[in-house]
């Protein structure tokens, strides 16, 4: 009788594990499927959101725009994480934990500062970018010929 529990255990873990794998098989392919159309797969540190590069988009306004709509996301995406934060410091507040309150606003003042930094490296970024394609515009292209 307890040999038949144990077989019947076994057989429903083996089960469960099989259909875990499936699934996790089926996520990886849509994964690749996703990175086959030209948009890279979700990031773990972007929060999740697809990195497409403005510059790719087209013309300069819809270039603009791009940036504009990865701007809001990483800042509605930075803000979601540390009101998320800020709830659980509410509850650890309401429960007296203070060591836990300490350490939660010290973990939300790093990632701002954090976000704070990436954002002004970002920026930095797209201004020299800016400028190199400034600068390279404004040089006549010179063609080689050939002997």
């Amino acid at each position: 009788m307890k040999t038949r529990k144990a077989i019947g255990w076994v057989l429903a873990v083996c089960f469960i594990s099989a259909l875990v794998m499936a699934e996790t098989s089926t996520e990886k392919e849509a994964g690749q499927k996703r990175k086959g159309a030209g948009v890279s797969a979700p990031r773990q540190r972007d929060g999740g959101i697809p990195r497409v590069s403005p510059s790719r988009r087209g013309p300069s306004m819809d270039r603009q725009q791009a940036y504009q709509e990865m701007l809001a996301k990483r800042v509605d995406s930075h803000k979601q994480a540390l009101a998320e934060l800020e709830g659980i410091k509410k509850i650890a507040a309401e429960e007296n934990a203070t060591r836990t309150v300490e350490a939660l606003q010290t973990m939300i003042d790093k990632k701002d500062a954090e976000f704070k930094q990436k954002m002004e490296r970002f920026e930095r970024q797209r201004r020299e970018r800016s400028k190199r394609v400034q600068q390279q515009t404004k040089k006549p292209t010179q063609k080689k010929t050939r002997k």
